[in-house]
């Protein structure tokens, strides 16, 4: 039952215990091996024990197979083994996982600082406000456009609070604002010409609104604008500019074509003036000649029709009258010459004096 070595051995075993009384196997159960009839060998636990008699020393021997608690503690160390190398390669895969999540949230954390500090670098204001009017987001132009104090916070307040839109005339709460339907519809906002009170101050604002996608919902709009009321009063400055340019072209246009015609009256009413006293001298001539003919009674009859002739057209009258008529109408030529000199100096402003330049 015993395979070699021990079997070669098993009566030096007997004879060294009954000959020192050492126990090295007698009275200790171990596991050993043992061989079966067909050779082939098995785990079994041995005991032996000695029994003392009248007539010398026996022993007993126990044996128990435990092929099945061998084979079981194989699988237990089998299993064990395994499931060491299991635990060490799931703690390398964690131990990998928590390296990648570390770096992930690194890299987060560098894209918010990031994405913060291009917000806080923009000149255009940026506002998130929530479905319920909540203020969650306002980089600093949006402070500083809305007129927050320094150290002020815009984040938390409500909307309302902040700035109110203009709508034809009318202040429109958010809830039933353009920005309420950014988050209902989805679609994006966009109006160059905002009116809105901030402060009780009317503002102009040239915004858009697109909404704010959280879990594939809409959770509320994220808002960019621009102040541009000093802009809005420099083109409305512009236009009026421009329309003052307008007329005065046209008013370079009116007196250019008023000043041709008002120089040919005035040059003819001065041709008038001028030969005036000449007609005097000849009809004074005229009248002594009739005179004379008259008292040597000569030409009776064409005197006659010259005397009614001077009569009809009251001559006299007429000489007193032209040479006035004559002036009055220089003097109004004279002003019209002035309101076109002033019209062509409002269209085109120049100097009063001549002055040398390089051509």
């Amino acid at each position: 039952l015993i395979p070699s070595p021990h079997r070669e051995r098993h009566d030096s075993y007997i004879q060294g215990y009954l000959e020192t009384g050492q126990s090295k196997i007698i009275g200790v159960g171990r596991d050993v091996e043992g061989v079966r009839k067909d050779g082939t060998t098995v785990p079994v636990h041995l005991a032996v024990s000695p029994i003392r008699m009248a007539d010398g020393v026996r022993f007993v021997g126990v044996l128990r197979d435990i092929s099945e608690s061998k084979a079981r503690e194989a699988e237990i160390e089998r299993h064990k083994v395994n499931l060491e190398k299991e635990v060490v390669e799931r703690t390398k895969t964690l131990e990998g996982e928590v390296i990648l999540r570390k770096r992930s949230e690194a890299a987060l954390k560098e894209n918010q600082q990031r994405l913060y500090a291009i917000t806080e670098s923009l000149i255009s204001g940026v506002l998130v406000i929530d479905r319920n009017g909540h203020t969650v987001f306002a980089n600093r132009a949006a402070g500083r456009i809305l007129g927050s104090k320094p150290g002020e916070r815009v984040e938390g307040r409500e909307a309302d609070d902040i700035f109110r839109v203009r709508l034809n005339g009318e202040e429109t709460p958010f809830a039933s604002g353009p920005f309420m339907r950014v988050i209902e519809t989805g679609e994006n906002y966009e109006n160059d010409d905002v009116n809105i009170l901030i402060a009780d101050q009317k503002r102009t604002l040239s915004c858009g609104g697109a909404p704010l996608l959280l879990g594939g919902r809409r959770q509320g709009v994220i808002i960019s604008f621009q102040d541009i009321t000093e802009l809005k009063a420099a083109q409305s400055k512009a236009i009026q500019a421009s329309r003052l340019a307008s007329v005065g072209q046209l008013a370079a246009g009116i007196a250019h074509e008023i000043n041709t015609p008002t120089q040919y009256i005035g040059d003819n009413l001065r041709f008038l003036d001028t030969t005036n006293g000449c007609l005097k001298t000849v009809l004074a001539a005229y009248g002594e000649m009739l005179a004379k003919a008259r008292t040597a009674g000569v030409l009776g009859e064409e005197v006659r029709k010259a005397e009614h002739a001077e009569k009809d057209v009251d001559l006299d009258y007429l000489l007193e009258e032209m040479p006035k008529a004559v002036k009055q109408s220089l003097e109004g030529v004279e002003q019209v010459s002035r309101i076109v000199l002033a019209m062509k100096e409002f269209s085109h402003p120049g100097k009063a004096h001549k002055e040398s330049t390089d051509i």
